[in-house]
């Protein structure tokens, strides 16, 4: 403790440093007559003497009868001040400095005195009032400041009690700022806006006084005096207005502040700026007639000045600053859009831009004018420049549809011929088939609509419109088809019995049996009623003399045997053919005969010839998908089905749809089987000629049992007094810990982005020797994206011990993992993952809080029934953050470990059942750094968790 005694040789040296330099009392004397010297020298020694021991005290009445006997001498004067201020009598100190006012340093002395007097914490402002009474004014200013401002407890009688000891025209700028921040300080701002109205009545104020004046008008919404002191102030204004702007958009006062600058805003004195922020006032406030008025003060460019004119509902105004404005790189798309919105097409069309992308909206602003207005003269000269490829899908129509109304027809198709040819949009080529069927062009729209199957075999299923009209021509046209054209049609299920009786209605039997391994069981029946004697007859004909016949017939022949189900026979005459391995058919009718007498070897053999097609590998890829599944390898089955979809969407049959759905079931591809389902359900529900009622409540039955909306949870772990390991956890350290959990999806639909579920938990945890702790858990759960481990949750706790329930929202997120991971299964032996979990909860009742933070990345590995067991061994490194209400402190705790991992599954039917999993971890954890946990209290855990 530093005491007066430790600082006093110190504080000597420095106060009397001023004393003549004297080292002793004689010296001190040395100035006065013998006669003065010997009536004051024992006293002065005395003094000096007791100075030394520390009796500051006693020195001071030594001198001060010294002094009787030589009042005058300044010397003495000058030790006895300096003893009253090491006394920290300040007062008394002054006073004797002042009995001689013409000493400087005496003078200076008295000041110091009097600031220290203010310093002193004890010194009240009843004291100082006192103080400053007593002084000549001029020397009040300094000292009230220096007083007020190193007492901040003040009460607002007291500061202006001291503050009116001062006369205004005597009140620096410095205190009248200090005095203005205190009054705010206090909410005072009537006081602030009388003293600096006093002062500044009285003498010049500057900007910072003025300011202050104003805002606190501003505060006692005193508008008039702000609008009369201003017209005194033209070169302070500027940077006024620009306060008094700022404070009454702050407070809301958007009415009073274009009242305060009207004259200002009616003779065009403000400033860019403070013209730009009035405007968003006046816009604010909806004032038309004052937002026009600072619009045409504004600095704005044409483009900006259109804006605000189009926001204003200025139309004519804007009309002609648009038409007016040129064209730059920096305003062409706001003209865009504005001549756009405000239907402004004629200037519009005057204007002439130089990037592509804005060319290209104008082109399509002015094509949906000039078509809904019908002008089809300036729609063809707005278009026809261009080559048919520069033009969009839309634009091609449109010019068509002109092109029609002009009566040029033949233009016209060959418009939405190409228009088709270049979108390859099933809508475009319904419209190129309906103008050519229009003009009786039959044959060229069969072409187009043969040439786009070939490429795109699921056609007829998008557009019924088109289905509706091949089939009208095939039923017409029949005869006129050609082969492949037959062909064609004839493998498609909305074409192929109309094919059939066409043919039939026309006696065409020859051309019909060359389909018949190709169509369905009724056109094939069809085929075999209406032709049965030609069948025959033809069969009996071919087999006559079958080696010497050339390899077509020869070919006609075992397809019809395989009509008549002789498949030996016909198998045995494909493979006599000599280039049979070269024809896709042949290849595709052998498969189809070993599949129906599931000879297993053959089939491989067959696939291996199947594979040098490559047109063809759809084809083969659907057969070796249905292969593999009566094997039982669903994984190569998933992937077979996956090839055919990916190559030719013709594949996706409702049946092939739900085939691949449970292959991908097998293999626990639960996310890629319900997109499967959708698909099939879709083509069940929105096909008339597909919704068998059975079929499809099938279909939906396998739907439903991809993904249940019913979850089960149990969780948790057991160890050696491990700190906890997430912040669901109700008490930092347990031996064991167990979470069950129940939860429902209240928005059960696949389709559905994201998912809302209700869940009711049990939480249980604590040590066998110290505690035991149960909790009720009900809350409400948001996950935002179905394939993201993001899940936002709001709930309620009941502590069965306590009888206390806590309220609380918590998030947690796994940036690294994602859901359709979550329960998958990799297909690799081998493969590296990682995970970041974080997790944080806020219990709303008491304020705390806990946050928990876990990387993880991991070496997984999988047997060789790799669909129902999986491993890993990982490292990891977690950290934990409580709010502890008890300890009153934040809790933290950090570690670090190894850990292995299995997990398997469990219940599984052949196509219904839960798929339950189970997984187990044996874990170690090393304490880093704790809170929570003491020095070294490292544990060895066991994690488990049983879900559906």
């Amino acid at each position: 403790m530093i005491t007066k005694r430790l600082v006093l040789p110190a504080l000597i040296a420095l106060l009397l440093a001023p004393v003549n330099a004297a080292q002793n009392s004689t010296e001190l004397l040395s100035g006065l007559s013998e006669y003065q010297r010997f009536k004051a020298y024992p006293r002065v020694d005395m003094a000096y003497r007791l100075v030394a021991e520390d009796r500051i005290a006693d020195a001071i009445v030594e001198i001060e009868k010294a002094r009787e006997a030589i009042p005058l001498y300044r010397p003495l004067a000058h030790y006895h001040a300096n003893l009253l201020l090491l006394e920290q009598r300040y007062l008394r100190a002054a006073e004797v400095a002042a009995q001689f006012p013409d000493d400087a340093e005496l003078t200076d002395l008295a000041a110091e005195a009097y600031k220290q007097y203010a310093l002193r914490a004890s010194t009240g402002a009843e004291d100082m009032i006192k103080l400053a009474s007593r002084l000549p004014v001029a020397e009040r200013d300094a000292l009230i400041r220096f007083f007020v401002f190193n007492h901040q407890q003040l009460t607002n009688r007291e500061l202006k009690a001291l503050y009116e000891l001062i006369p205004a025209t005597l009140v620096t700028s410095d205190t009248a700022i200090l005095f203005n921040q205190r009054f705010i300080q206090q909410g005072d701002r009537t006081a602030v806006s009388r003293y600096q109205q006093r002062i500044c009545s009285a003498r010049s104020c500057n900007y910072p006084e003025w300011r202050a004046l104003f805002m606190a008008y501003i505060e006692q919404q005193q508008f008039d005096q702000i609008q009369q002191t201003l017209k005194r102030l033209p070169e302070l204004r500027p940077r006024l207005i620009d306060d008094i702007i700022e404070r009454m958009v702050a407070r809301g006062h958007y009415q009073s502040l274009l009242t305060v600058l009207a004259p200002y805003i009616d003779n065009n004195s403000l400033t860019p700026s403070q013209v730009a922020r009035l405007y968003t006032v006046a816009r604010t406030l909806g004032d038309q007639v004052i937002s026009q008025q600072l619009l045409a003060q504004s600095d704005l460019s044409c483009a900006e000045r259109a804006q605000q004119q189009h926001e204003l509902g200025q139309t004519a105004a804007l009309r002609e600053t648009l038409t007016n404005c040129p064209v730059t790189a920096e305003n062409a798309k706001q003209q865009l859009l504005l001549l756009t919105e405000n239907r402004m097409y004629e200037t519009l069309a005057h204007k002439r831009f130089d990037d592509e992308k804005l060319i290209k909206t104008q082109r399509s602003a002015l094509v949906d004018h000039y078509n809904s207005s019908k002008d089809w003269s300036r729609l063809v000269a707005l278009l026809s420049p261009f080559p048919l490829d520069q033009l969009t899908a839309n634009e091609r129509r449109v010019l068509a549809t002109a092109l029609k109304q002009q009566q040029r027809v033949d233009d016209a198709s060959d418009v939405v011929v190409a228009n088709w040819q270049l979108s390859n949009v099933p809508s475009d080529l319904e419209l190129a088939t309906y103008y050519l069927t229009e003009q009786g062009q039959y044959q060229r729209a069969l072409a187009l609509i043969s040439a786009a199957l070939n490429e795109q075999p699921d056609l007829f299923d998008r557009s019924t419109s088109l289905r509706e009209r091949a089939q009208f021509i095939i039923d017409t046209q029949v005869l006129s088809l050609t082969p492949e054209q037959r062909s064609l049609f004839a493998s498609l299920d909305p074409t192929s019995d109309i094919l059939i009786n066409a043919l039939l209605r026309n006696n065409a039997c020859s051309e019909a049996m060359s389909l018949y391994a190709t169509v369905s069981e009724a056109s094939k029946d069809a085929i075999t009623f209406n032709c049965e004697a030609a069948i025959d007859k033809r069969l009996a004909r071919l087999l006559q003399n079958l080696e010497e016949r050339p390899a077509s017939q020869q070919a006609e022949a075992a397809f019809l045997l395989i009509a008549q189900q002789d498949y030996e026979q016909a198998d045995a005459i494909i493979v006599g053919i000599e280039d049979w391995q070269e024809q896709w058919l042949l290849v595709d009718a052998r498969l189809s005969i070993a599949a129906q007498q599931n000879n297993k070897e053959k089939q491989r053999q067959l696939f291996a010839i199947a594979d040098q097609f490559y047109d063809r590998v759809a084809e083969t890829a659907i057969r070796k998908a249905y292969f593999y599944y009566s094997e039982g390898d669903f994984v190569a089955s998933a992937r077979q089905f996956n090839v055919a979809f990916n190559n030719d969407s013709g594949t996706q049959t409702t049946a092939n749809l739900e085939q691949a759905a449970y292959a991908n079931l097998y293999i626990d591809k639960d996310t890629e089987a319900k997109k499967l389902l959708t698909n099939s359900l879709e083509q069940r529900l929105n096909h008339v000629q597909t919704t068998e009622h059975e079929d499809v409540a099938k279909a939906q039955q396998l739907y439903q049992e991809v993904d249940s909306p019913w979850g089960v949870t149990l969780a948790g772990w057991v160890g050696d007094s491990s700190a906890v390991s997430v912040v669901t956890a109700n008490d930092f350290q347990a031996d064991y810990f167990l979470n069950a959990e129940v939860s429902y999806n209240l928005n059960y639909d696949n389709r559905v982005g994201s998912d809302i579920s209700l869940a009711v938990a049990t939480l249980s945890g604590g040590e066998n020797t110290f505690f035991d702790n149960e909790e009720l858990d009900f809350h409400l759960a948001w996950r935002p994206w179905s394939d993201q481990q993001a899940v936002a949750r709001f709930g309620i706790r009941h502590n069965f011990d306590s009888d206390n329930s806590r309220t609380y929202i918590r998030a947690s997120y796994d940036p690294l993992q994602s859901m359709a991971k979550a329960k998958s299964w990799s297909q690799d032996h081998l493969w590296p993952s990682q995970s970041l979990f974080l997790d944080a909860i806020y219990y709303i009742d008491s304020g705390t809080y806990g946050g928990y933070a876990r990387y993880k990345p991991s070496y997984d590995f999988a047997g060789r029934q790799r669909l129902f067991y999986q491993g890993s061994f990982y490292p990891f490194v977690q950290y934990q953050l409580t709010n502890d209400t008890l300890a009153k402190s934040t809790l933290s705790d950090t570690r670090a470990g190894l850990g292995i991992s299995s997990r398997s599954r469990w219940g599984k039917n052949r196509y219904r059942g839960y798929n339950v999993f189970l997984e187990a971890s044996l874990e170690w954890q090393y304490v880093i750094n704790s809170d929570i946990s003491k020095e070294n209290d490292n544990a060895l855990l066991l994690r488990f968790a049983l879900y559906y």
